[in-house]
């Protein structure tokens, strides 16, 4: 709600203003400014849910259990038609063979490491002013919270905009857009690009006892339990980001159609990336736990000078 207009400048309008910058098109956008009136209060909320579409299909216990014998019989090492419990208990592991022997569905890694994610938005605004000043200030909370366990992002943002007219042919005014962004997460990506989705569904991600997790799901030790950064709290990664983007503007109309406009910037993002994995992390594996910080200084300057004329031809041209 915060933008009044959306322009498309295009050939050569777009090479003109902005150089050989606009040579591809250029999207201006413009945002609500101050108006001249009683001061008006806006306050808007919004929310909504996310959920998975869809699944990656993948075999059950039954299947791979099944997928298994069929090797060993290529092999000449499962000779007996359907199953038998005596073979099962030579070709799966001790980890494997109560899931197979129950027959039971075996685990289901995608709905372990996924939830419904949700997300929210609270903007509150605040314009008005005279016929010499004017004033427009939006603030905005946003949270969002992933479909993968403790993926988390907030934003906070403040934009200020302020408009003055000096006399008739002089006016100038500013915009500021202060934000502050984080995306923070518990749990490393491959939890659920590697190994939720190959996972072998036979494997337990419990010892015996029902309560002591298992780092991995099978005694090889090649599947990495997907839910060991949970629950040991082995992962953290924490995006942080402070912005600020400054513009100035003065504006004077020489003659009638033509006016000139001087308008200066800036725009600065401070980032810093944080991130610890330790010894029960699937980025580890059983590795020494390491740790990393990396900081980010970004900033744009920007001059414009612009020159317009502007004339109405028979009603109809410009």
């Amino acid at each position: 709600n915060d933008i009044a207009s959306v322009d498309v400048l295009k050939d050569a309008s777009s090479t003109a203003i902005y150089g050989s910058r606009g040579a591809n098109g250029v999207i201006i956008i413009t945002s609500k400014r101050g108006i001249t009136q009683k001061p008006k209060i806006t306050f808007e909320s919004t929310g909504g849910f996310q959920t998975v579409y869809g699944r990656l299909p993948y075999a059950n216990g039954p299947q791979y259990a099944e997928w298994g014998r069929e090797a060993y019989r290529a092999q000449g090492g499962y000779p007996f038609p359907g199953t038998n419990a005596a073979q099962d208990a030579i070709i799966f592991d001790v980890v494997e063979l109560p899931t197979v022997l129950s027959g039971g569905e075996g685990l289901d890694y995608q709905s372990m490491v996924v939830q419904n994610g949700n997300q929210q938005k609270y903007q509150l605004a605040v314009a008005g002013g005279s016929e010499t000043s004017k004033y427009n200030v939006t603030g905005n909370f946003f949270k969002q919270e992933g479909i993968m366990k403790g993926d988390v992002f907030n934003r906070i943002s403040l934009s200020p905009k302020l408009d003055f007219t000096i006399s008739p042919h002089v006016t100038a005014g500013t915009s500021i857009q202060l934000s502050y962004t984080n995306n923070s997460e518990i749990s490393s990506d491959r939890a659920l690009t590697q190994y939720a989705f190959n996972g072998n569904p036979l494997g337990q991600v419990y010892e015996l006892d029902g309560v002591t997790p298992r780092f991995t799901t099978t005694t090889d030790g090649f599947e990495i339990n997907p839910m060991v950064d949970y629950w040991y709290d082995s992962h953290r990664a924490d995006n942080k980001g402070w912005g600020g983007s400054l513009n100035a503007f003065a504006a004077v109309k020489i003659i009638p159609g033509l006016t000139y406009r001087l308008q200066l910037g800036t725009n600065f993002r401070l980032g810093k990336n944080s991130s610890s994995d330790g010894y029960y992390s699937i980025a580890r594996n059983l590795g020494l736990p390491v740790a990393s910080v990396a900081n980010a200084v970004n900033n744009f300057k920007s001059y414009q000078s612009i020159l317009t004329y502007e004339k109405l031809f028979n009603t109809a041209h410009r």
